[in-house]
């Protein structure tokens, strides 16, 4: 047993110098710990949130370029029905029109007369095609009037709840649904077509309407056919402005616009309590007021952006006619392009939460 004489003096006593060493590089790992297990909860929380916006701001243009399209399918179901409706009125026409010509004048009668029931089996033919048709014809364009009135007011409302019900299906937690942004409400405005004018569908049906007139003209006898062809044909436009369906056409909204633009939030969940703390840590504390506030938006709001678009000829007139809208996803930042905590506190983020 050692005497007072060879105990070593405090200060060369070096028992238990690791266990102080140890205390000092345990507190640091456990700092790290939460460091590392705090940011990787930040970065999974971070990236689940954009994958939320992403997913739901494709979803929303994805509809609005299929609502573009139906709105162009119900323009040419309005074709085809009016050029139909409109061919059987002047077949009709150019058939009574012909036989009151050949009648007026006795000596056309002689000449022509053996023509006259020919062109009476064409007329009632023509005749019986539009009486059946016309119920059908009358609600195929109240029908597809209404779709192209829904498509433009509340195709976009649907659209994003559509998105909003898959984003907290399947990005929950922590993303909890999607807000429009910058004022964040289920709701997007009306989508950029108005009705159009009859004249134009008119024009659209007018080559149809002339072909089944030439179709139907080809068992009359040719010395009348071409006053028939001429009658039937003088008829096409004047009866189709009377039936008087309007096709929907492009509203005055520039292409490649903020009309065509879908710029949606995804909100959600804080950042996980581990994620805090290994905030603290990283910091050394709590971060300030300001940092705190940053770390809070951006952990529950994240943006992206997304548009429909045509992707067929540059041409406004035809963008309704042709069923080749798409979707995409596009590009976006921080107003100003700061990534800094001024760009956030200053920019976007400050106008959406204030």
């Amino acid at each position: 047993m050692p005497t007072e004489r060879t105990r070593p003096g405090l200060a060369r006593d070096a028992r238990g110098a690791v266990l102080v060493v140890g205390l000092f590089a345990a507190v640091f790992l456990v700092g790290l710990l939460y460091y590392v297990f705090g940011a990787g909860e930040t970065i999974r929380h971070h990236e689940r949130m954009n994958d939320a916006a992403d997913a739901g701001a494709y979803d929303v243009a994805v509809m609005h370029a299929r609502g573009m399209n139906l709105a162009a399918l119900s323009n040419m179901i309005k074709l085809a029905v009016t050029a139909t409706m409109t061919a059987y009125l002047a077949i009709i026409t150019g058939a009574a029109l012909t036989i009151a010509w050949i009648v007026s004048s006795y000596w056309r009668l002689i000449a022509l007369g053996w023509t006259i029931p020919s062109l009476v089996a064409v007329m009632l033919q023509a005749l019986g095609g539009y009486t059946g048709f016309q119920s059908d014809a009358d609600t195929a364009i109240r029908a597809t009037d209404a779709l192209q009135a829904s498509i433009r007011d509340d195709l976009p409302t649907i659209a994003l709840l559509k998105a909003d019900a898959r984003v907290a299906a399947e990005y929950q937690p922590p993303a909890l649904g999607l807000v429009r942004a910058p004022e964040l409400t289920l709701e997007l405005d009306p989508m950029p077509i108005r009705e159009g004018s009859v004249m134009d569908l008119c024009q659209r049906a007018f080559p149809y309407s002339f072909g089944m007139v030439l179709v139907a003209s080809k068992d009359v006898a040719a010395p009348v056919r071409g006053k028939f062809i001429g009658f039937s044909t003088a008829a096409i436009l004047p009866h189709c402005l009377m039936y008087g369906v309007a096709p929907y056409e492009m509203s005055d909204s520039r292409l490649g616009g903020d009309a065509f633009q879908l710029r949606v939030a995804a909100l959600g969940e804080p950042l996980p309590a581990l994620g805090e703390r290994g905030v603290r840590v990283a910091s050394r504390g709590e971060p300030d007021g300001r940092a705190a506030s940053v770390r809070d938006q951006i952990s529950r709001l994240t943006v992206a952006q997304s548009e429909y678009y045509f992707d067929g000829p540059q041409d406004e007139d035809e963008m309704l006619w042709r069923m080749e809208w798409r979707a995409r996803m596009r590009r976006w930042r921080l107003p100003g392009g700061d990534t800094g905590l001024g760009g956030l506190d200053g920019g976007y983020f400050h106008e959406v939460h204030r």
